[in-house]
């Protein structure tokens, strides 16, 4: 079986790398992936690597010929909204799988991240893309035609989650009879030789939807009522075009609070530095406003069996079980749940093994075998 994956494979850590060499591994699988034209990468052991198209709207012409030249039995595509380039390519990309269908393709599209059109109000147009005079119900016929299209024209649609189910079902008119839900790949990582250090990691866009400026808050408040030992906050991660703003806006926070010897900001990382950072930090925190879908920075944290801090937002309160996988953090919460997995050491280990029971059922090849008999039901 011939099967194309297209997505961006950066940055290092994406989740389309995990994917990608899961696909791979499976026999009479041949796969070959798509990537962006300048992307730099290299995969290993994840099929055939293919730069192919522009994040411009010429991207749908670099497809549909490189698909007429390797004629694949699936064509499998990653939705994310910024993945093609700008809103016009994000317009354009249910007429990708319009098109790729009219050419004799089976097509699959994971859908990554979606919300309730009840979420999408003035607050959430500003946290999504900084422009005020952007109107919400602009925001949600955006989202319906997105979704609506995707599902109509795929033949199979894949969720990660029931909440994703839902959502594209109840709000964006997807028959149900399409989605299948498959659970997002946990890395396999060795245990980790490295000793911790007394600092939390934050890995993620500086973006005003992460809700960065509560944990920061609450970081504050945590180390002033607990100054020793000398706890930091390590911050990794870049920010999207049109928040740029975000990330002054966060610097200005570390500064009003005095914390510039306690947080540190790293901007993007490669995976080595990535590796270090998760695997030496004390736990993993996640602030959110608005949750997407299954966090990257999750599924990363899991597979370095790390507690997670989560807010208690969304898809967080459908994947993390409280006190069981991790915490989830109610507004106002951040300082208590610090104090909480820094000195209960019985806590951290019981969620350390919860993890690592949850791995085995999201390792790499036992969601690659629920992929292939996807694929093999088209």
């Amino acid at each position: 079986m011939k099967v194309v994956l297209i997505s961006s494979v950066t940055p290092s850590g994406h989740y389309t790398q995990y994917l990608s060499h899961a696909l791979n591994s499976q026999q009479n699988l041949y796969l070959t992936v798509y990537a962006g034209l300048h992307e730099k990468t290299s995969l290993k052991h994840s099929g055939r690597i293919k730069r192919v198209w522009h994040k411009s709207p010429q991207f749908i012409i670099d497809i549909l010929n490189e698909l007429k030249k390797d004629k694949p039995d699936i064509v499998h595509l990653q939705q994310e909204f910024n993945m093609y380039g700008g809103s016009t390519t994000a317009i354009l990309f249910p007429v990708l799988i319009l098109l790729i269908r009219l050419s004799g393709f089976k097509t699959v599209v994971t859908v990554h991240a979606a919300v309730y059109k009840a979420q999408v109000n003035k607050k959430f147009v500003w946290l999504f893309n900084g422009k005020s005079y952007m109107k919400p119900f602009l925001l949600k016929l955006f989202f319906h035609y997105i979704y609506m299209c995707t599902g109509f024209f795929s033949h199979k649609v894949i969720a990660h989650t029931e909440r994703k189910l839902n959502i594209l079902t109840h709000d964006y008119s997807v028959n149900p009879n399409k989605i299948t839900i498959i659970p997002a790949i946990i890395p396999r990582r060795k245990p980790a030789s490295l000793s911790r250090k007394p600092y939390f990691f934050y890995f993620g866009y500086m973006v005003r939807r992460k809700g960065i400026e509560e944990l920061l808050v609450g970081f504050n408040s945590f180390i002033q009522k607990y100054p020793k030992p000398f706890y930091r906050l390590v911050m990794a991660g870049g920010t999207i075009r049109g928040q740029e703003n975000a990330l002054r806006e966060i610097m200005d926070i570390i500064k009003k609070y005095g914390l510039t010897d306690r947080v540190t900001t790293v901007g993007f990382i490669e995976e080595a530095q990535q590796h270090k950072l998760y695997a030496e930090s004390i736990a993993v925190v996640i602030p959110s406003l608005v949750s997407f879908g299954y966090s990257g920075p999750l599924y990363h944290a899991f597979s370095y069996r790390k507690p997670v801090l989560a807010s208690n937002e969304g898809y967080f309160k459908e994947i993390i079980k409280d006190l069981e996988n991790g915490i989830l953090v109610k507004k106002g919460g951040w300082s208590s749940s610090l104090r909480l997995i820094t000195k209960n050491k019985t806590l951290r280990t019981s969620i350390e093994k919860n993890i690592l029971m949850q791995n085995s059922v999201q390792s790499p090849s036992h969601v690659a075998k629920q992929y292939l008999k996807l694929y093999k039901s088209l």
